[in-house]
């Protein structure tokens, strides 16, 4: 039986969401952001997270307006 995994979406991706988009996108989960276009692409990039003496790099999937997703079942918001 294949399950799709639940799409998990961060509406703003700044100091809290893209951290935590990219912990989960770490964790092998479906992630999209909806952010602005700087941010965007910046996530598309790749966007350096300095903590505690570590650093890793967060990447997301992102869209500029909440309107270019289509729904899915199991989403989480």
């Amino acid at each position: 039986m294949n399950i799709e995994k639940p799409r998990y979406i961060i509406f703003g991706a700044g100091a809290i969401g893209i951290p935590v988009a990219g912990l989960l996108a770490q964790s092998d989960q479906r992630v999209v952001c909806v952010a602005r276009p700087a941010y965007a692409e910046a996530l598309a990039r790749g966007i350096l997270i300095k903590e505690d003496g570590k650093e890793w790099i967060a990447r997301s999937d992102a869209v500029t307006n909440a309107g270019d997703l289509v729904p899915e079942s199991g989403d989480v918001a």
